[in-house]
């Protein structure tokens, strides 16, 4: 795991950023590889990563500006809606699952909260 940015645990899997290669990786608890994410036309920077009450991923992308959301099993992504609104180069990011807020930490010192369902 070189360049290992930031990581995650939910549901006994794994998840970690890779700021170098542009890729999100889910691993077991023991370390298998599940699968991992590599689009670059989707993901630059990738830093941030969280996980919602259905193991969907959510994703800092770092050099585009935006989350991106990706499916339980890593073959899915989207945008996630209504981050176009001033976002800055995201690279922290926490999703409460009790109240779905997901708190967006930006390189320029601003924090955006979203509601996600």
């Amino acid at each position: 795991m070189s360049s290992l940015n930031h990581v995650t645990a939910s549901g006994g899997k794994l998840y970690h950023t890779n700021f170098t290669n542009d890729t999100v990786t889910c691993y077991t608890i023991t370390g298998e590889k599940v699968w991992e994410y590599n689009d670059k036309s989707v993901l630059q920077d990738t830093c941030g990563v969280t996980t919602d009450k259905d193991a969907n991923v959510y994703v800092a992308s770092y050099g585009n500006n935006n989350i991106v959301v990706i499916s339980p099993d890593g073959k899915h992504t989207k945008r996630l809606e209504g981050t176009d609104d001033g976002l800055y180069q995201p690279h922290g990011i926490y999703l409460d699952k009790a109240s779905n807020h997901l708190l967006v930490a930006c390189y320029n010192g601003t924090v955006h909260m979203y509601r996600v369902s």
